[in-house]
């Protein structure tokens, strides 16, 4: 099956720095096939037999082990991927700039607890995903996810979601 590994925190303002080369490598040695990265911010797509949660700890426990520190990795199928970006509810057709998209990936629930956030964002809950439309652009939101969400989760914008789905 065909998957892609959302790490959080990595290449991110200096901070838990992975060349992208080393993260395929550990992949690979993980024996994961048919391994590619995309772009630089801790997205690896690849194939195997083994069922996303098995695949979300050993694939934190190789980086703790090999990088040093422990990093949240959410596993998503082609299909969830797909799913996320024919779902959602923010069509350009209506206006929506996909640069504002941004898709947070949840290790579990719905994201619904960012509902109680008062701010402009637009907010739709899913299954272990949340789609938010950033209505003042991404730079300008005063919406802090940390604060609301009790899970592990990550963050990509439409484009980056548009070419994981590319390579999936």
């Amino acid at each position: 099956m065909r998957y892609v590994s959302l790490f959080r925190g990595i290449n991110v303002g200096g901070n838990h720095i992975i060349p992208m080369k080393d993260l395929r490598a550990l992949h690979e040695l993980l024996g994961l096939e048919n391994v590619a990265s995309v772009i630089q911010s801790g997205n690896v797509v690849f194939d195997s037999d083994q069922n996303p949660a098995e695949l979300e700890k050993v694939i934190e426990d190789a980086v703790e082990q090999r990088f040093g520190f422990r990093v949240p990795v959410l596993v998503r199928t082609a299909r969830e991927i797909q799913a996320a970006l024919a779902e959602y509810p923010f069509d350009s057709s209506a206006g929506y700039q996909p640069n504002w998209i941004a898709f947070v990936f949840l290790r579990e629930g719905s994201g619904r607890e960012l509902e109680a956030y008062d701010g402009q964002e637009k907010i739709y809950p899913g299954n272990r995903l949340a789609c938010i439309y950033y209505t003042g652009g991404m730079g300008r939101s005063k919406l802090n996810l940390g604060r609301y969400l009790k899970t592990d989760w990550t963050v990509r914008n439409h484009n980056v979601v548009s070419k994981i789905q590319a390579l999936l």
